[in-house]
Order: C-alpha cells, then sequence, then structure tokens
C-alpha cells in the first residue's frame, strides 16, 4: 500500500502549488522520476510542476490528488475546505394523504 501524506493541523501549507507538490513526493520518499512513472509525466515535466514553471493539467491535479490522498481544493489553493458552504437543509411539512369516503380515491391534502 503506497504511504498517506498526512499534515498535522500545526503544518501550514506551503503557499505555492509546485511547493505541495514537492512537500507530498518528498514525505512519501520519492523522486521526481518515481513520481513521473505513476503520473504518466517524464522528470522534467515534474520538475517544471514543483517549480511552478509549468501548471498541471486537470486530469494531472486530480491524478496528484488521488496519488497522496489529499483534497482537490488543498492541492490546489493550499486552504482547507472553508465549512460555509455546507447546506443547512431544513425540514419541510409533509403532505397527509385523505381518502375519500365515497370513491376511495387518494388526494393530497396541506402544502406540496
Amino acid at each position: 500500500m503506497k504511504p498517506i501524506v498526512r499534515l498535522g493541523p500545526a503544518l501550514c501549507p506551503p503557499p505555492r502549488l509546485g511547493a505541495r507538490i514537492r512537500l507530498m513526493r518528498r514525505a512519501c520518499d520519492l523522486t521526481q522520476a518515481q513520481l513521473g512513472i505513476e503520473l504518466d509525466l517524464i522528470r522534467h515535466c515534474v520538475n517544471g510542476l514543483e517549480n511552478d514553471r509549468s501548471s498541471p493539467s486537470l486530469e494531472t491535479i486530480v491524478r496528484l490528488a488521488t496519488r497522496f490522498h489529499v483534497d482537490l481544493h488543498w492541492l490546489v489553493l493550499g486552504e482547507p475546505r472553508l465549512s460555509i458552504f455546507r447546506l443547512q437543509i431544513e425540514p419541510r411539512p409533509v403532505p397527509t394523504i385523505e381518502r375519500c369516503g365515497t370513491c376511495q380515491t387518494g388526494f393530497s391534502s396541506g402544502e406540496s
């Protein structure tokens, strides 16, 4: 099983994407060539990513996040997801089904 990068809460992530890629690679004791093989990139491309000379494709970003078991938001932006995006679900009234005494057809009463 491949090692998982664990960043403690006291460890501030590097501000640049390339530095975060380098941090994760080194935490897993991988060379640029080894990471390149896993990502289907040549070592020169990995070096360019780590030094912010080139930008990774969306596919490469997803592969990096999957490989190192990190959140895409953290990988791209260097910050945790904000909790303000959590949905607040309010309960809605449940309509009741009543039967007509004559024909036994169901109809809804109340709000739908």
